[in-house]
């Protein structure tokens, strides 16, 4: 179970297009993963525009923002 401002366990998951993703992918920065279960759709789809607004800002902190869905 992840937690908030927990150390991330291990993982490689599928991408979008094929390929897959992993923490090891990450190493040596921030990374803020993002989750929202699918019935709360909307609520994660105001999160992910958010991110994106501010992905500059988590990009001047050396920080990368992962978006996980479970309905993929």
């Amino acid at each position: 179970m992840l937690s908030e401002g927990g150390k991330a366990p291990a993982f490689q998951l599928p991408r979008d297009g094929g390929s897959s993703v992993t923490l090891a992918d990450y190493l040596g920065k921030k990374l803020v993963i993002s989750s929202t279960p699918v019935p709360t759709r909307r609520a994660g789809t105001k999160e992910a525009i958010d991110f994106t607004r501010l992905s500059g800002a988590f990009a001047d902190g050396q920080t990368a923002v992962l978006g996980v869905s479970a309905d993929r």
